[in-house]
């Protein structure tokens, strides 16, 4: 359950800060196309993927079915600066909307 939340607060941060820093408004999201997540786990731990059901489930709540994408979950020993989890997005994004 603690990496579910984590996961899901990492989501929203990151949802959140991007129309101001590079597109301007959510609207302009047209699709969430892929989704990898790198997740801290320990010897004997075999579902990172599971940790990232969180995260998909937040963007298709946020973006309806615009929020169903390819996804990529990878399990890793370590993280920068001792992170639980790492998330990488790639949006399809409408520059030239309103």
């Amino acid at each position: 359950m603690y990496r579910r939340v984590r996961t899901s607060c990492c989501v929203w941060q990151r949802v959140q800060r991007m129309p101001k820093a590079t597109i301007g408004s959510l609207d302009r999201v047209e699709q969430v196309l892929k989704v990898t997540g790198f997740v801290q786990t320990a010897p004997g731990f075999y579902e990172p993927s599971k940790v990232l059901d969180a995260a998909s489930e937040l963007l298709e709540k946020i973006f309806g079915e615009n929020g169903r994408h390819a996804r990529s979950a990878i399990g890793a020993a370590e993280l920068p600066d001792n992170t639980p989890i790492e998330i990488e997005f790639i949006f399809a994004v409408n520059l030239k909307a309103n």
